[in-house]
């Protein structure tokens, strides 16, 4: 086998190996975290209008430990009926936005680490929240008119 083939067979093996890995962490990803679940519970409505977009948030789902970390890849919908929550699709490419209706859904202020963030429940479970920073709770809250709940005493 040349030099040439060889590169090439490299280059195609690459092209197809590596976006077969990614698509398959990213989906066991979603798994684990609890997204595909969610999904189930809170479908998308795509006709909700969006108010309001916070583009590349962080956010951590499920147990604070052993949970999936969406870093910066996370884009936060408010809407008039409830609150939309997207992954960028590089990361999540099967992962279909939830809505979360505004009574479906509690918050909670919460020290994560060092840092101050608010705790986003849905479920009895601590599998059934999500973690974001104080700072994006308290945009969510005052572009939702505070129907998202402030991050200091909680909804």
């Amino acid at each position: 086998m040349s030099g040439t083939a060889t590169v090439l067979t490299v280059v195609l093996l690459f092209a197809i190996v590596f976006p077969a890995i990614w698509l398959g962490v990213t989906t066991l990803i979603a798994k684990v975290g609890g997204w595909s679940r969610l999904e189930r519970d809170f479908p998308d409505r795509p006709n909700a209008t969006t108010l309001k977009r916070f583009r590349f948030s962080n956010g951590h789902l499920g147990h604070p430990l052993f949970g999936a970390s969406y870093s910066g890849i996370l884009t936060f919908e408010v809407c008039e009926a409830g609150l939309r929550i997207r992954v960028w699709k590089l990361f999540g490419w099967f992962s279909n936005p939830l809505f979360l209706p505004w009574d479906r859904f509690r918050t909670e202020r919460y020290q994560w680490f060092i840092w101050d963030a608010c705790r986003i429940y849905w479920g009895p479970e601590t599998r059934d929240s999500m973690i974001i920073y104080r700072r994006l709770a308290e945009r969510l809250a005052l572009a939702s008119d505070g129907r998202f709940g402030s991050p200091d005493q909680g909804r």
